[in-house]
């Protein structure tokens, strides 16, 4: 008979997961998971707004993730880096002033000229803060994180919280497995 062994969440669309002894499942998965992405929001190096995956910033991969109780999520950087952490809020009520940032879900070519790829929809998102931009924006616009561009011009990258989650997660459960409950 199977068992289940062990629940990761992945909080931040791309990031490394976090091992969770339970976890709430919704009608669209767990809770937490995707609930964050990395944009480009200057749409410097990638599609303005576009929920960045690993496939197209493979430095996503890394960050390591934590979730500090029930309030906050952890970022950090590999020790390296003279980061300090990143920490934003979990709960939504935490983002409800802060700045609306469109995020598209979508496949978006990296080396066609024309851009073509698929697009799922927008979702409405909140920026977690010009602290969380600028963390951002100084990792991944190191030149020795992100090689493959440091010719293009400085990235501007966000930090968005998807406002809601289950449209969120349905984008995403159209290219992912769908847990049945």
């Amino acid at each position: 008979m199977p068992r289940v062994t062990r629940i990761n969440v992945f909080p931040v669309k791309g990031l490394r997961g976090v091992s969770v002894e339970s976890a709430v499942v919704t009608e669209t998965g767990f809770e937490l998971d995707r609930t964050w992405s990395v944009i480009d929001e200057s749409g410097e190096r990638y599609a303005a707004n576009e929920a960045l995956s690993n496939r197209k910033l493979s430095a996503l991969t890394t960050l390591t993730v934590t979730l500090e109780g029930t309030e906050t999520l952890c970022i950090r950087a590999p020790s390296e880096f003279d980061l300090p952490p990143l920490r934003v809020p979990i709960a939504a009520a935490d983002y409800a002033d802060r700045r609306r940032v469109l995020v598209t879900s979508s496949g978006k070519s990296t080396s066609d000229p024309n851009n073509a790829g698929w697009v799922l929809g927008e979702m409405e998102c909140r920026s977690a803060g010009p602290e969380a931009s600028e963390w951002l924006s100084t990792y991944f616009n190191d030149p020795t994180v992100d090689r493959q561009k440091k010719k293009k011009p400085r990235a501007t990258y966000t930090l968005a919280r998807s406002m809601d989650v289950a449209a969120c997660r349905n984008m995403v459960h159209f290219l992912y497995f769908r847990l049945i409950v």
